[in-house]
């Protein structure tokens, strides 16, 4: 394939369904039968095996990603709390203030990071004299299509390296039995 205008074109396929897949062939019609038989084989609806449901293929994600961020130049970032440790020490100005507040009253409030925002919050029955303590937190940078899907940045980054793997290794062992012909 030569034609400028056709390759501009060409463009990687990600298909959902039969009925989608069937809808890019006119886009396709420049490559030969046995590399859109092998593009074919490896859509997500051949495979639910290796991404669950249709809604959590990591493939059929990463085409979404890629159109909102063509389409609509914004990719919501987040940063979504993983694990909140805290190892609080609490010293008050009476055994009676200290005795009222057992056991400890603690929220964990599971929400986004965001400036400002509240992640523990702790009550006390008795004065406090002093507080120290140490606090843990463990979070995951995650990427918010613009449907309100959200996912690690590390999880795509990582489907992005296997289905490459897996697609390439797909294509070339075609192309090696078509030659073989």
């Amino acid at each position: 394939m030569t034609d400028e205008k056709q390759l501009k074109a060409l463009m990687f396929p990600i298909s959902g369904t039969l009925k989608e897949w069937k809808s890019r062939q006119k886009a396709l019609a420049c490559l030969a039968d046995w590399c859109r038989d092998a593009l074919e084989q490896v859509q997500p609806f051949q495979r639910p095996e290796r991404g669950g449901t249709l809604d959590e293929d990591l493939l059929l994600v990463l085409r979404d990603l890629d159109n909102s961020t063509k389409h609509h130049l914004q990719v919501k970032p987040d940063l979504a709390p993983q694990t909140i440790e805290h190892a609080p020490s609490v010293e008050f100005e009476t055994e009676e203030g200290a005795a009222a507040s057992v056991p400890p009253d603690t929220e964990v409030i599971v929400a986004p990071f965001e400036d400002g925002a509240v992640l523990l919050r702790h009550w006390a029955n008795g004065r406090i004299k002093s507080v120290q303590g140490r606090y843990s937190i463990t979070a995951q940078v995650q990427v918010v299509l613009p449907d309100g899907r959200a996912f690690g940045v590390t999880d795509l980054l990582a489907a992005l390296c296997e289905y490459t793997r897996v697609v390439m290794e797909h294509v070339i062992g075609k192309a090696e039995q078509a030659e073989g012909k």
